[in-house]
Formats: C-alpha cells, sequence, structure tokens
C-alpha cells in the first residue's frame, strides 16, 4: 500500500510540475544581429550571362542585411558603366550611393550628390540636383531617371545646352 501511495504523490507531483511550470514550452533565444567589418574589399556578382555587378569599397560593414559602404566604387562590366560615390548601401536589391557621386558610361557622365539603383527596374535615379555631359549636349536638372533596359532619360527642371561640332 505504501508504494502505491508513492506512486500517488509522484505522479501528483508531476501533474502539478506540467500544470504550473511548463517545462516543454521552451523560448527561443533571440539572434544576435550579424555584423561583419571588412577593410579594402572588391565584391563580384555572377549571372547566367557572366559577371554583372563589380563592387569595390575601402571599407564595408555588413549589418542585418545590408552592407554599408565608404568609398564606393560599382561597376558594371558588361555595359562598361560605372558609378563610384563617398558612401553607399547596398541590399542585394537596390544600390544607394551618396556624397559626390560620380556616372560613366559610353555614352554619359553624370555627377550629383545622391543617386538610387534599382537592379530588378535596371532604373538609376537621382532625386537631387545633377548635371549631364554628353557628346552632343551638356545639361543640369533637379531630377533624374535613366532606364537602362531601353537607354531612356526622363528629367525635371531641365537647362541644357546643345554642343555644334
Amino acid at each position: 500500500m505504501r508504494i502505491w501511495g508513492l506512486y500517488g504523490l509522484l505522479i501528483l507531483f508531476l501533474a502539478l510540475w506540467f500544470a504550473l511550470f511548463k517545462p516543454y514550452e521552451v523560448d527561443r533565444a533571440k539572434p544576435r544581429p550579424t555584423t561583419i567589418s571588412i577593410e579594402k574589399f572588391h565584391y563580384e556578382e555572377f549571372g547566367l550571362q557572366g559577371k554583372r555587378l563589380d563592387l569595390i569599397g575601402a571599407k564595408g560593414n555588413y549589418d542585418q542585411r545590408v552592407l554599408r559602404i565608404k568609398k564606393l566604387l560599382a561597376r558594371d562590366p558588361e555595359r562598361n558603366e560605372s558609378i563610384k560615390a563617398n558612401t553607399g548601401t547596398y541590399d542585394q536589391r537596390f544600390l544607394k550611393f551618396s556624397g559626390d557621386v560620380h556616372y560613366r558610361s559610353p555614352k554619359y557622365r553624370m555627377t550629383s550628390q545622391k543617386a538610387d539603383y534599382d537592379k530588378k527596374a535596371e532604373k538609376l535615379v537621382v532625386p537631387v540636383q545633377f548635371w549631364l555631359y554628353a557628346k552632343d549636349f551638356n545639361a543640369t536638372g533637379a531630377r533624374l531617371v535613366y532606364y537602362k533596359r531601353s537607354g531612356k532619360i526622363e528629367a525635371t527642371k531641365i537647362d541644357a545646352k546643345v554642343l555644334f561640332r
């Protein structure tokens, strides 16, 4: 009889333990954000047709899936285009440039203080004043959008100078 009483107390203890303390519920530890610092780096991205993007920087910090870069140079070797800036961020879809931004392509050169590039839409947006230089004209304006696929440029508040040679 004593053994049954002991078993009863053990079952009662376990029942109270599971009811009150809930040992079966486990809280997951929150993962720490990953932070990586890189000095003088070169990042290359490849697609099915070959190299699609080169990122070169003096210093980079990778934090929460965003790469922040100082002295950024982004190149598209297929199209012979490049963008240089004092700082930039890269998050797999968008490249954002700020501070003394210079864009070069075989047809155009552009300078500004800020530019955003959407890789998926292949669109460069310059939301602030810009200066655009080409073989046949020079222009300045308040905002610019350059569609890389079509080569089309849209701009607002343009002051252009056509050069005759």
